[in-house]
């Protein structure tokens, strides 16, 4: 008997196969499934990958043609980029020939069900099968699950196979609708509608006609001043109706006093803030004392070094040799541990302070010993690899070293743990013993019978290390894998003990892997987690221990020794940190700190001490007062118990005290108004609101990882930030169902690419949010050993013999290159800020955090890990309507004549597919197909009915449909286009692209020849104004608004004519006009491009990078001094 396993991807199927037995792996074409064995019976476990079979016509007829109804399930390789699928099937196929019992052990839901259905009819040519139902991958569901099956759900079957011929019926019928009333009439133009498209363009749509159509609507607000200057409002709040606005406010505008008639008290608990995260911690350290994120960073650096620190006398290793690290040059390169435990190269930078205090010192077996601060972290195997503080760690802990194990000579004249680096032979290591509490699920199943490793691999026995490397092919636990390939063995500890110390102690920062070899031990760094946890550590005893230490402080003392006392427990956020604890107090500070410093200390200690404490208590009260009959209401709120805002008090409450009034409490009327107001016409959607509403709509954006890199430039500052931490610098956030947005930028431009430079950028927005159900998460690797990861959708840039093209990360192949900010040797220079990078593998890895994004309108990408990626959320869902050109973005999205006659069009004939309605409609006939209300066949039928019904009108009515949309669409582009008014005719002028170029021309050419230059770089909005002075039209040329007329009065300077040469060819200098104003230019051009403005700069002195001159130049935030030879030379100073 054999049975065969059907799961929904392939690592689901290794924790069913794992959780039934003792699983096999093995694999067809590069297909993994997994056999076992199970009460006698022989289980296969295989899987798919996600939906294995779309939609596609039976017949291919005339191109174009509709309506189109008969429809087949292929498998789903005839889409783009996913020929993968094709062995997934073939691998179903062959191993369902052994089976004679199946399984599905999909996902629980619609999805699911029809991916396991599927899989099974047209893989394994079956229709029945046993069911699997678990909620959770826990073995002991799973081992349930398997054991008492259930049936297929063909309910959930043809509900889920319903939705998707639906959705192929009206998406390919409309889409083939539209463009065919096009082609009616000679033109052609790509049209498409869809789920996404549609909605998105009907609510942008009913914003523009609700903004056309919208006509102010006066009202008016009766306002009333209290004595102690308390104010009321009407409680009708709005009058429409002038003449009873202003008969109530006669009725009582001369009335003295009013009287209380209504008093309503409600409290609410606010919970304790969590601890810090880094990104929390800088925005509140600007919010509160406005130091900058990088000064906050700095400081929390500082006071995390005053904890880890060395000897003087630690041996540190370094590509050159080994030195003390007292003798160690204040930065440079160092030799560290990568992720795999390999030797490699890292830059370093020295730091070194005075103590007196107690050290500790760690002897091992070997007799290497290491004395360091207590806090200084060493890298330790219990069961998995793990940074240990040198005071929590015991004896006979496995401490892990370093081992030369290439054929490297490293120098040295002291003797020690390097003896045999001297002597150039690989470390003998057969006596270091690697030690776990069970070695259960560390190897492959089988691998102790087939090595006769019993005795080694029982609980708490010892495996040499010389063993293990020879095992690692069939080691299954990452940790321990990483030891057996890696450049480093075991060596516990036989001693540790406390010395008394007076005198300088030293530390390394250590960029990108964060640690080091001192005395062969590997330790961390002293580079401050950039954590972006908000819990704290689980250990209960070391928070006890620090909370024992923080007792004898003389402020937030008695708050440690309540929480201790009470045995209190911390709030928590949600957000977790696997490689670090949330920013927390450890320590009193031992020495003076900064007047910063302070403020920093305090506000990471009170946090803290906060998160363990009392709720706070605010009261919230709601009085009427009646003046001659008119209601008024006054509202007021306060604190009623402190709680945690006793010890966190940065905060402020909103603390509005009114007075204590009573019921029928007489009170004094100091003045009473009446003001006239206008409605306002309802606000066009910006790119962040709009993607705010298709959130709503359900609608998943393509993201970045939390740990990303981003470049930006905060003040004058470049540097390179991790997404989530600049998400927390952003104040202003809100959220809409699983999706959370940073809105307000604060002024931090990005940086992006504008196809020949690198520019900085405006953005409007970050989005943040979870995984969907099925979305996967890639990382690309390239030959330099950097990598991004991405969601499998994301777009990144690609360089393909001078062509630039985005391709989503689960297209991407390896060879290919991408476009980099970061110069690598070897690489092809696209230009001087741009080079190639190639992709050396790409693999999906397990993710669980959140996932972010940039919207950036201006270039639609920026530069993240050094990689040049799409704007994708914009690019997937508002790029595709702008491109079609049924919206125009122009800092808010207005939607053009084009986009509105597409949605009156669809309204007008198949408004189903933009109305909610339908939406609606057809979930509750799909819910009742899966509960057998309704069949299958009936619902297909009858949209099937009611679309040919809506096409058969279209085609009658096709090219008068056609006639209209063309319409709009000369309409959109010839609006998308025009500046103004020419000056010499009254046509258009109109902006005008071209190979060489770009400028503004009149319409009525060749008629009129009036044209006006413009420069080559700069992105061109036209904001439709025109100049004050000379009035013509306006353009906005990057961040620059500018009037397009070079003889206008306000660019008319004074210039006395020089006979000059031009410095680069030697040709006459002369005096030129241009949009920006006068200059002078080469009389060489366009053969000699140099320029020179009029206004000499002001020499202030020689530029110590060039000796070029340096001079006062005007920049966007004022006055600086720069390098006359820019852009070859970037020096610059502050005025």
């Amino acid at each position: 008997m054999t049975a065969l396993i059907i799961c929904e991807k392939p690592s689901v199927a290794k924790k069913i196969a794992n959780a039934l037995g003792k699983a096999k792996k093995k694999s067809i074409d590069g297909v993994p499934y997994y056999e076992l064995e199970r009460n006698g019976k022989k289980i296969i476990v295989a899987s798919a990958v996600g939906h294995l079979f779309t939609l596609v016509e039976k017949e291919n007829k005339e191109f174009g043609s509709y309506p189109v109804f008969d429809i087949k399930w292929v498998p789903a390789s005839v889409e783009k980029g996913k020929e993968y699928v094709d062995k997934y099937i073939k691998a179903l196929k062959k191993l369902s020939k052994e089976a004679d019992e199946f399984y599905i052990a999909t996902d629980w839901d619609i999805e699911g069900e029809l991916i396991g259905y599927h899989a099974l009819k047209y893989c394994c040519g079956r229709e029945k099968a046993k069911r699997m139902r678990f909620s959770s991958l826990t073995k002991k569901e799973i081992v349930k699950a398997f054991e008492n099956p259930d049936e297929i759900d063909y309910g959930l079957v043809d509900a889920g196979e319903s939705r998707h011929i639906v959705d192929w019926y009206f998406g390919i019928n409309l889409s083939r609708a539209l463009m065919n009333a096009i082609r009616a009439v000679n033109r052609w133009k790509t049209m498409s509608i869809g789920r996404v498209q549609g909605p998105a363009l009907a609510f942008l749509t009913e914003r523009e006609l609700e903004i056309k159509k919208f006509v102010p609507k006066p009202y008016w607000v009766i306002e009333a001043l209290f004595k102690g200057n308390l104010k009321a409002i009407h409680e009708k709040e709005k009058f429409w109706d002038e003449k009873e606005a202003k008969s109530v406010y006669e009725k009582i505008k001369d009335e003295k006093f009013g009287k209380v008639v209504e008093i309503k008290k409600t409290k609410r608990k606010i919970k304790p803030l969590p601890p810090f995260d880094l990104g929390t911690l800088q925005r509140e350290a600007y919010s509160y004392f406005k130091i900058s994120p990088k000064e906050t960073q700095e400081i929390a650096q500082k006071l995390y070094e005053k904890g880890l620190c060395l000897h003087p006398d630690t041996l540190i290793l370094l590509p050159d040799g080994i030195k003390k690290i007292k003798d160690l040059d204040d930065e440079g390169e160092i030799l560290c541990l990568n992720k795999d435990l390999k030797l490699t190269k890292s830059k370093y930078k020295l730091l070194k302070r005075t103590i007196k205090e107690k050290l500790i010192k760690i002897t091992l077996n070997d007799g290497t010993k290491l004395i360091t601060t207590k806090e200084h972290p060493i890298l330790v195997y219990r069961d998995e690899l793990i940074f240990i503080p040198a005071e929590k760690l015991k004896e006979n802990e496995q401490v892990v070293m370093f081992i030369n194990n290439s054929e490297k000579t490293f120098k040295i004249k002291k003797t020690g743990f390097v003896d045999y680096i001297l002597e150039n032979k690989k470390y003998s290591h057969h006596y270091s013993i690697i030690y776990a509490s069970d070695w259960k699920n560390k190897f492959k199943s089988g691998i102790a019978k087939k090595f006769d490793l019993s005795n080694q691999l029982s609980k708490n026995k010892g495996l040499s290390l010389d063993r293990l490397r020879k095992l690692s092919n069939y080691i299954i636990d990452r940790d321990l894998k990483r030891i057996a390939n890696g450049d480093v063995y075991i060596q516990k500890i036989k001693k540790i003990e406390e010395l008394e110390y007076e005198g300088e102690v030293y530390d390394l920062t250590v960029e990108n892997y964060h640690n080091f070899i001192a005395n062969g031990i590997v330790v961390h760094n002293c580079s401050y987690p950039r954590t972006s946890s908000q819990k704290l550590p689980k250990d209960r005893k070391y928070l006890e221990d620090i909370l024992n230490i923080i007792k004898n402080h003389p402020v937030y003392g008695k708050w440690a020794e309540r929480i201790l006392k009470e045995n209190l427990k911390p709030v928590e956020g949600k957000k977790e940190d696997p490689a670090h604890p949330a920013i927390h107090i450890v320590d009193i500070p031992k020495e003076e700190l900064s007047e910063k410093e302070k403020k920093i200390y305090d506000l990471i200690a009170r946090r803290t001490l906060a998160a363990f404490w009392d709720n706070a208590e605010r009261e919230y009260l709601n009085i009427k007062v009646d003046i001659k009959g008119e209601k008024f209401k006054l509202s007021g709120s306060r604190t009623v118990k402190e709680g945690w805002h006793e010890i966190y008090h940065f905060p402020k409450f909103d603390e509005i005290e009114l007075p204590a009034l009573k019921k029928n409490d007489i009170i004094k009327v100091e003045k009473i108004t009446i003001t006239r107001k206008e409605t306002q016409p309802p606000k066009r959607y910006t790119v962040a609101s709009i993607i705010k509403e298709l959130e709503k709509k359900g609608l998943g954006t393509k993201c970045l990882t939390s740990n990303t890199l981003i470049k930006v430039k905060i003040g004058s500052e470049i540097k390179h930030i991790k997404i989530e931490e600049l998400f927390e610098l952003l104040n202003d956030k809100y959220k809409e169902k699983d999706i959370e947005l940073a809105v307000n930028n604060k002024g931090i431009k990005c940086f992006s690419f504008n196809y020949k430079d690198e520019v900085e950028s405006s953005f409007e927005f970050i989005s943040r949010r979870k995984l969907e159900r099925d979305e996967s998460v890639y990382r690309i690797r390239f030959e330099d050993g950097s990598f991004i990861e991405v969601t499998e959708k994301h777009p990144i840039l690609i360089y393909d013999n001078g062509d630039f093209r985005y391709v989503k990360a689960k297209d991407l192949k390896k060879g290919m290159k991408v476009v980099s900010s970061i110069k690598y040797i070897g690489e092809e220079v696209i230009n001087k800020d741009f080079i190639t990078k190639t992709i050396s593998s790409i693999r999906k890895i397990k993710y669980n955090g959140y996932v972010y994004d940039i919207i950036n309108s201006e270039y639609s990408n920026f530069i993240a890990n050094n990689i040049v990626v799409h704007n994708s959320t914009r690019a997937e869902i508002v790029d595709k309507l702008i491109k079609r050109g049924y919206v125009i973005d122009d800092g808010s999205l207005k939607v053009t004549d084009l986009g509105i006659s597409v949605i009156e069009t669809l309204k007008r004939f198949c408004p189903e597919i933009i109305d909610e309605k339908m939406t609606r409609d057809l979930e509750e006939k799909l819910e009742k197909i899966q509960f057998r209300k309704i069949k299958k066949d009936d619902v297909l039928e009858e949209a099937e009915k009611r679309l040919r019904k809506i096409l058969e009108e279209f085609k009658k009515k096709e090219e008068d449909i056609g006639i209209y949309l063309i319409k709009n669409l000369d309409a959109t582009n010839k609006k998308g286009k025009i500046v103004g008014k020419c000056p010499k005719c009254g046509g258009d002028l109109i902006l005008i692209r071209y190979k060489k170029g770009r400028f503004v021309g009149c319409s009525n050419y060749p008629e009129c020849d009036v044209k006006y230059s413009l420069p080559d770089k700069g992105r061109i909005k036209i904001p439709n104004k025109v100049c004050e002075v000379c009035k013509s039209p306006i353009l906005k040329i990057g961040d620059r608004e500018v009037c397009i007329n070079p003889e206008c009065p306000l660019k008319q300077v004074e210039v006395k004519e020089e006979n000059r040469k031009c410095p680069k060819c030697g040709g006459d200098l002369i005096l030129k006009k241009g949009i920006y104003g006068a200059f002078y230019g080469c009389s060489n051009y366009p053969k000699c491009k140099y320029t020179e403005s009029i206004n000499k700069k002001e020499v202030v002195g020689k530029c110590p990078k060039c000796g070029g001159d340096l001079v006062v130049r005007d920049g966007k935030f004022g006055k600086f001094v720069g390098c006359s030879n820019y852009p070859k030379c970037k020096y610059t100073e502050k005025l």
